[in-house]
């Protein structure tokens, strides 16, 4: 179940974001304090323990809608979500 107000990593079918879960509804995941993840900088497993570093790139978008068709696998994330371009 995807709670509101968690930070989470979503997967998709071909993107990463990182983001503040504010809505979900039978088509899309709204998140806030969003930004995607274009590369994670080191393996996955660090990346999560971890969080992001200064050998991850990560754009800041704001708020996002995903569709849930395009999601393959949402995590809850632990870390600080970014607040600046890495």
């Amino acid at each position: 179940m995807i709670e509101k107000n968690k930070n989470v990593l979503v997967k998709t079918v071909t993107l990463y974001y990182l983001g503040k879960v504010e809505n979900v509804d039978d088509k899309f995941i709204k998140l806030s304090n969003a930004s995607w993840v274009q590369d994670t900088g080191k393996r996955l497993t660090n990346f999560m323990q971890d969080g992001f570093d200064s050998t991850s790139e990560i754009e800041l978008i704001g708020e996002c809608l995903i569709g849930l068709n395009q999601v393959v696998e949402i995590t809850e994330w632990k870390n600080e979500l970014p607040n600046k371009q890495i």
